[in-house]
């Protein structure tokens, strides 16, 4: 797992515990897991500008 992936999975394990507390609201381990990809995919490609990194790919990789 990259730096980005590991910041990316800490960010939504931070929204999800602000759900928690403030909201009430519980999430899936499966939601999770697709916003991390979700996150995780469009950090890496904005920042590292890769054209060839597809989404279709990306939320295939098993975490």
């Amino acid at each position: 797992m990259c730096p980005c992936q590991v910041a990316a999975t800490c960010w939504i394990i931070w929204l999800s515990r602000n759900d928690i507390i403030f909201k009430h609201k519980s999430t899936s381990v499966s939601k999770l897991i697709s916003d991390v990809k979700a996150v995780s995919f469009t950090w890496i490609k904005n920042r590292a500008g890769l054209a060839e990194i597809g989404w279709d790919n990306w939320k295939a990789f098993n975490l």
